[in-house]
């Protein structure tokens, strides 16, 4: 159960793309400093209800917000150890993948017909080094990744 964080009730009745902003305001500018696995379930649970986090204007937030704490076991469960593939249906600098290449082809038809540029990606990772954690609460195999290329180019 995560704590009960006054600004918490923010992230459920804002904006989409605020939440990001929020978490960020709370997790970074003011250094809270939760205990691993409280961090790890605030910042799955504001992920999973924002969107478009690897497109949107607070890209570079979200890469910060992931790499303020060290990934925890229990939410890298459910992907191989070592280096695996991921997929991914959008620009290939994205931090959301999938562990199912249908899943990321079905992503990629729901962005062309915003952006016909958009990309079929596919990318091999390590459990170690890029992987901050996996969900599969959608059924979408997600595995959420900060590579050295996302850290040279993107942040803040």
């Amino acid at each position: 159960m995560l704590l009960d964080l006054p600004w918490r009730e923010q992230l459920l009745h804002c904006g989409r793309h605020e939440r990001c902003e929020i978490l960020y305001e709370h997790l970074i500018v003011e250094e809270l400093d939760l205990p691993p696995e409280e961090h790890w379930e605030l910042v799955i649970e504001t992920w999973s209800m924002a969107e478009y986090q690897s497109t949107s204007s607070f890209f570079a937030s979200w890469i910060e917000i992931l790499e303020w704490q060290k990934p925890i076991d229990k939410y890298l469960k459910g992907i191989p150890d070592g280096e695996f593939k991921v997929y991914r249906g959008g620009v290939p600098w994205g931090l959301s993948w999938t562990l199912d290449k249908e899943k990321a082809e079905w992503f990629l038809k729901r962005k062309l017909e915003d952006d016909p540029s958009e990309l079929l990606s596919e990318k091999t990772v390590s459990k170690s080094s890029d992987v901050k954690f996996y969900d599969n609460s959608r059924e979408e195999h997600e595995v959420v990744i900060v590579t050295d290329y996302v850290r040279e180019n993107f942040t803040m």
